[in-house]
């Protein structure tokens, strides 16, 4: 029985699929951190407009905006970073197997996180009547 070149054996495939699944373990390590930060700094924003809107008053440069706006940015910065090391680690296994799949739904995911950070971002952004 001969194989062709581009056959890799069944050690090896399983062996490009444990890395492959490590790798979108690790992305969505990430979504659930930048997902984390992103709802951290919504809430200190809400939490404390809420204060705000009872009198109390912040003395200083850093306001609770501009701190919840840099935990935001914190997590959409975070999941970008960590999907473009995502796509270049399943370029370097695609390279060697071409068989790998070609959509995973742990980028999906982070994805549609990152929607929902830029929402919470232009929330923050658009100036209260």
């Amino acid at each position: 029985m001969t194989t062709k070149p581009e056959e890799i054996d069944q050690a090896t495939h399983l062996a490009f699929e444990r890395t492959r699944m490590a790798q979108e373990r690790t992305l969505l390590g990430w979504v659930r951190t930048a997902i984390a930060t992103i709802s951290f700094g919504f809430t200190i924003y809400t939490v404390f407009a809420m204060e705000k809107g009872a009198g109390f008053q912040f003395v200083g440069y850093w306001s609770p905006r501009i701190f919840s706006l840099g935990l935001i940015i914190i997590g959409l910065v975070s999941l970008l970073f960590a999907s473009i090391q995502r796509r270049h680690d399943l370029a370097v296994l695609r390279a060697i197997n071409p068989a790998l799949p070609a959509r995973s739904q742990a980028m999906v995911l982070g994805f549609l996180m990152a929607i929902l950070g830029f929402v919470a971002l232009i929330f923050l952004l658009i100036p209260k009547q």
